[in-house]
């Protein structure tokens, strides 16, 4: 059976460039809302497998839409469409369960891409539940490139990872989460780019546009451009 995805954004033009790109390059079924309130009826009425949301909407923001679509369905994945650098947001997401992220500007390819990996990670970890009673320990050390687009990347292999081999309840899982996107963005802003909480908070207050220039130029420099942010994991019973 083709899997249905809910598309749910205030600009018009977003929804129809979305739907008729999956439409024509997929087998999914797509559904569309302009708002959190129509979207939320619209999922109470129809089998929806998984749900892409911008986060600012008018009636119902994406904040609010994600904490009722996980009331309703916990294991429906919902994927939050945000814009650059709004850490306190996402983060907020990732606690109320958001699957993923997608910044604005999107590439339409990548969005294809990120819906299929969350399908391909969800069946994976299905099959992985076999094993999970032979593995004792794990050690897992990770060197991520100063970038950060790869943030999020690390963030959701580690979830998934958590999820599909061991035992942990989907409050602890979200902790992790949160966790690990404020340690990986502390180490990646205030680590290995040097920019003090003071700068950050004045380029936000200029604007998102400003902040992401000023990430970009921070990152074109060479002193901090081939930095690398090391994670190591032990997960373990105990």
């Amino acid at each position: 059976m083709a899997k249905s995805i809910l598309i749910v954004d205030d600009e018009q033009i977003i929804r129809n460039v979305l739907k008729r790109k999956l439409e024509s390059t997929t087998s999914y079924k797509v559904f569309m809302a302009d708002d959190g309130v129509p979207a939320l009826e619209l999922f109470q009425r129809e089998t929806i497998d998984l749900v892409v949301s911008d986060l600012l909407m008018k009636q119902m923001n994406g904040i609010e839409l994600l904490r009722k679509l996980k009331a309703l369905q916990p294991q429906v994945p919902v994927i939050i469409i945000t814009g650059y650098g709004s850490l306190d947001d996402a983060i907020e997401a990732i606690h109320l369960g958001a699957e993923d992220f997608i910044k604005k500007p999107f590439d339409i390819n990548d969005v294809i891409e990120t819906i299929d990996k969350t399908f391909r990670k969800r069946a994976e970890e299905t099959d992985q539940r076999e094993i999970i009673r032979f593995i004792a320990s794990e050690d897992i050390k990770l060197e991520i490139p100063n970038n950060f687009e790869h943030l999020n990347v690390v963030i959701n292999y580690v979830f998934s990872h958590l999820r599909a081999r061991w035992l942990v309840t989907d409050e602890d899982l979200h902790d992790v989460k949160v966790c690990l996107y404020e340690a990986l963005s502390n180490a990646f802003e205030h680590g290995n780019l040097e920019i003090p909480g003071d700068v950050k908070t004045r380029q936000l207050e200029t604007g998102q546009q400003a902040w992401r220039e000023y990430l970009l130029n921070r990152l074109a420099d060479e002193r901090y451009r081939n930095r690398l942010i090391h994670v190591g994991l032990c997960i373990s019973e105990n």
